[in-house]
């Protein structure tokens, strides 16, 4: 059996070229994932929490702008319309509207409290 024997220089760096394609398929992968932990594991500044906060207290006010009008609008529809299927409707919807702006003050409480404590 014959085992491969490198003769001259030019076999020796055609396994160099190998071994090296080899370590560097391996270790380039592991490096970017590193990085890319790295970059997820980096805590948030006070400062950019509280940009964040302050976003989302925007958003939640908004929305419970939104609902509000939604509310006032089925109110009237349903005033509009005698119909007793469209006023049941209208007292579902009513009640799921009150549920929502529960939950969304719930929310807006909190981020206040978040944003508080980030002052503190």
């Amino acid at each position: 059996m014959n085992a491969y024997n490198p003769d001259g220089w030019l076999d020796i760096l055609g396994l160099f070229i190998l071994a090296a394609t080899g370590a560097v398929g391996t270790i380039v992968p592991a490096l970017i994932l590193k990085r890319r932990q790295q970059a997820k594991d980096k805590p948030l500044s006070p400062g950019e929490t509280r940009a964040m906060l302050e976003g989302l207290e925007n958003d939640l006010e908004e929305l419970l702008t939104e609902v509000t009008q939604l509310r006032r609008s089925s109110t009237h529809f349903g005033g509009a319309m005698a119909d007793g299927a469209v006023e049941n409707l209208r007292k579902v919807s009513f009640d799921s509207e009150e549920r929502m702006k529960d939950a969304i003050r719930a929310v807006h409480r909190d981020v206040k409290e978040c944003a508080k404590q980030l002052d503190n």
